[in-house]
């Protein structure tokens, strides 16, 4: 159980701060590399730097900064009730 469980916290992330002046080129940059058409969503993934096998931005979360041109439809989210 203890595997699952461990009776002491040992995170493997480390605190991380994406910086939005930082990303917002690249975000802008991937919209001019992947059309709308391309792929419905267009996103950028933070992966935290010591979780790097990881896609993840903390043991147990994704974090996803996504873009969208002015005026692009958004396709709807699909209902997981």
């Amino acid at each position: 159980m203890n595997a699952v469980v461990p009776p002491h916290p040992n995170p493997k992330a480390i605190p991380h701060l994406w910086n939005y002046k930082e990303l917002r080129p690249l975000l802008l940059r991937a919209g001019e590399l992947v059309t709308a058409e391309e792929a419905e969503r267009r996103v950028l993934m933070l992966i935290n730097p010591a979780l790097r096998t990881s896609p993840h931005s903390s043991q147990r979360h994704k974090l996803t900064a996504s873009q969208r041109p002015p005026r692009q439809p958004t396709p709807s989210m699909p209902d997981y009730n």
